[in-house]
């Protein structure tokens, strides 16, 4: 055996092995002390990088889940607040039924109607100035959508919690086809001969009911078209029936668009269609054709909605008039011409615009960027409840009416009615939103952050059991490793023992 004394290898080797023994040791005790197997980015860089996006990840759903819970007490106030106009609004029409009862009522009774609606009609504006969550006031209508068309034979129907409040000078609408009815018109004149003769029979069919009218000998055309235009409004059929400039007797829908549709039978040709003894379908009509704001929007009858994905998103208008193919004239009175020198289209030139003001709640419902959803509020001030319903009295809104009168009190009962429907369709979205919204959403994100808790804890947090197991390896290699650290520094004194010969 070679004996050396200048280098101790097996001291060093027994050092070495304690250094990375001490080392390993301290790394366990640091896990078991924190409980976490990552206390350094040097720990494990992939894993930290994983580990710290799933803790950002968890904290933002942890918020978004207090979000939800909030938005879930705001709107659940808000439908509260509702709720008492719907009881209210409920009264108000037992009283105008009581003050419509015109034969046992006198005035004194109707005066008494009319004075606890106009306390209720109070009650109703004084919900929409105090029903708040927080600070901020719910049903007065500033948390809504409004809007407004300019231009003739344009107007505004409503649009949707996505749509964007417009630019400064609205989205301008442009029509290229206007609805139109479906219609059967005849070839020819209904002669007063064939009256007299007594034999034309028109058979209408339209909605699965059907009418049919016998020409009566003697009668004009007149009387013949007031005679049908009864039958039909008694039959409840959705028909118009007229006489065009040429006498020809047509008849139309009363409903735009290309859906509306109905049948006809004559048993003489040319009167309506060109065929006598078989059923004839009308003409289609046909739907809207434009742009909202320059872009895509589809028809539906008279109505045009800005489509999906575009900046008017949901906006609905209403267009009644025709298309103007008037040439477009500059200020000399010449056409005026495009950069290829034809004629502008005078259906390109706009029928009008729309003004959108969009100031519906929005709530973050998810824990990344553009995870929102949104939703209106109604007002329930009693001057912006039951607008543009018709009704002989000339009221404009709900705070208008007045049961003093039997016609009032009719009228009255279309206005209530109306406003019953405002308010239980907005608690419905209101419903609709908390259940399929945000209570749906809060249940995902439950269970969505616990599954991500699991898997950061599988990378981040400490096995005891394990790291336990570790420690009493490396205490056992400790001790071993420092006895033979001793073992190995005694085999250079066996030289003594040689230099002095023993």
């Amino acid at each position: 055996m070679g004996l050396k004394i200048n280098h101790n290898v097996a001291a060093y080797n027994s050092w070495r092995n304690l250094q990375s023994t001490d080392q390993k040791m301290s790394k366990t005790l640091e896990r078991l002390s924190s409980g976490s197997k990552l206390n350094r980015a040097a720990d494990g860089p992939a894993n930290l990088v994983i580990a710290e996006q799933m803790k950002a990840q968890i904290k933002s759903m942890e918020q978004v889940t207090s979000n939800s819970e909030l938005a879930i007490s705001m709107v659940q106030t808000a439908e509260a607040s509702m709720n008492e106009v719907n009881n209210i609004l409920v009264n108000m029409r037992q009283l105008s039924l009581h003050a419509a009862n015109e034969g046992a009522n006198d005035d004194k009774m109707l005066a008494a109607d009319q004075q606890e609606i106009e306390n209720s009609l109070r009650t109703l504006n004084g919900i929409a100035k105090q029903a708040q969550f927080g600070s901020r006031k719910l049903l007065n209508g500033s948390n809504g959508i409004s809007g407004v068309a300019i231009g003739e034979n344009v107007k505004f129907i409503r649009a949707d919690v996505l749509s964007q409040s417009s630019p400064a000078g609205g989205y301008d609408i442009n029509i290229s086809e206007v609805a139109t009815r479906a219609r059967i018109e005849g070839s020819r004149e209904l002669s007063q001969q064939e009256v007299d003769l007594g034999g034309v029979q028109i058979t209408l069919h339209e909605g699965g009911k059907s009418i049919t009218y016998y020409t009566q000998v003697g009668e004009t055309m007149e009387t013949m078209m007031e005679n049908l235009k009864q039958l039909l409004i008694q039959s409840e059929l959705a028909l118009d029936v007229g006489l065009t400039a040429e006498n020809h007797i047509y008849v139309e829908h009363r409903e735009y668009g290309s859906e509306p549709s109905f049948g006809v039978m004559v048993n003489a040709d040319g009167i309506l269609g060109d065929d006598s003894g078989s059923l004839q379908e009308s003409v289609q009509g046909t739907d809207v054709q434009g742009t909202i704001g320059g872009e895509l929007a589809h028809g539906d009858g008279q109505y045009l909605t800005a489509a999906k994905g575009t900046k008017a998103e949901g906006t609905v208008i209403q267009y009644t008039g025709g298309l103007n193919t008037e040439p477009i004239l500059d200020a000399e009175g010449n056409p005026v011409v495009d950069e290829e020198g034809n004629p502008v289209d005078p259906r390109e030139i706009s029928e009008g615009a729309v003004y959108i003001t969009n100031n519906s709640l929005t709530f973050q419902v998810g824990p990344d960027q553009g995870q929102t959803s949104r939703i209106n509020l109604p007002s329930v001030n009693t001057y912006v409840m039951s607008q543009g319903v018709k009704n002989e009295s000339g009221y404009n809104n709900l705070s208008e009416i007045d049961v003093t009168t039997a016609q009032g009190a009719q009228d009255a009962l279309a206005l209530i009615d109306q406003s019953i429907y405002e308010i239980t369709s907005a608690r419905g979205n209101l419903g609709a939103f908390q259940k399929n919204t945000l209570e749906t959403n809060l249940n995902n994100l439950r269970y969505a952050t616990e599954n991500m808790i699991a898997a950061e804890s599988g990378i981040r947090d400490t096995d005891m059991a394990s790291e336990m197991s570790e420690f009493t390896k490396q205490q056992i290699l400790l001790a071993s490793g420092t006895a033979m650290l001793g073992q190995a520094n005694q085999t250079p004194k066996a030289v003594l023992n040689l230099l002095n010969g023993q």
